[in-house]
């Protein structure tokens, strides 16, 4: 459904083989988390898509047994909210809301998630340094350090 979500590139895999479908969102965006919600809503609905596949988390995350605890209506509000705030994501506002039977499934390695959770941490104690550093510098020098690291990021891992 084009008009909740943006096609940027569909790949057509072997046929008898399952459809992955990779959905980029606007984290902790309301709008774009509802877009979200409405466009598995749509494909779950029209083609039976049962499981989202999310990245973040590492365990099975569907919150359909909540639904059987909180009525309805309560659900809603209190789902609405979280979204607003930021606190859960379109597939889980779906999850929440919804009469779906599906799963959400974390995808990532959990020691790497928490490695990279760690390293985030320590670069964010440095966030203003680094912005007073590239301020310093001037366009081209900044254009050509983010090369650099792109490069030693992306070919050099071990130098890290």
């Amino acid at each position: 459904p084009l008009n909740f979500a943006n096609l940027q590139e569909f790949h057509q895999g072997e046929p008898g083989k399952p459809v992955i479908i990779h959905i980029q969102d606007a984290h902790s965006n309301y709008s774009g988390q509802k877009n979200l919600a409405a466009t598995f809503d749509f494909l779950m609905r029209k083609y039976g898509v049962q499981t989202v596949l999310v990245e973040g988390s590492a365990v099975d995350a569907t919150l359909t047994p909540i639904r059987q605890i909180v009525p309805a209506k309560e659900c809603q509000r209190i789902s609405k909210s979280l979204l607003m705030e930021g606190q859960i994501a379109g597939e889980e506002y779906l999850n929440l809301t919804s009469d779906h039977d599906m799963k959400i499934l974390g995808i990532e390695d959990q020691d790497l998630y928490f490695e990279s959770l760690r390293s985030y941490a320590a670069l964010a104690d440095k966030r203003e340094a680094i912005f007073a550093f590239f301020n310093k510098c001037g366009y081209h020098e900044t254009q050509l350090l983010i090369l650099y690291f792109f490069v030693i990021n992306r070919y050099c891992p071990a130098s890290n």
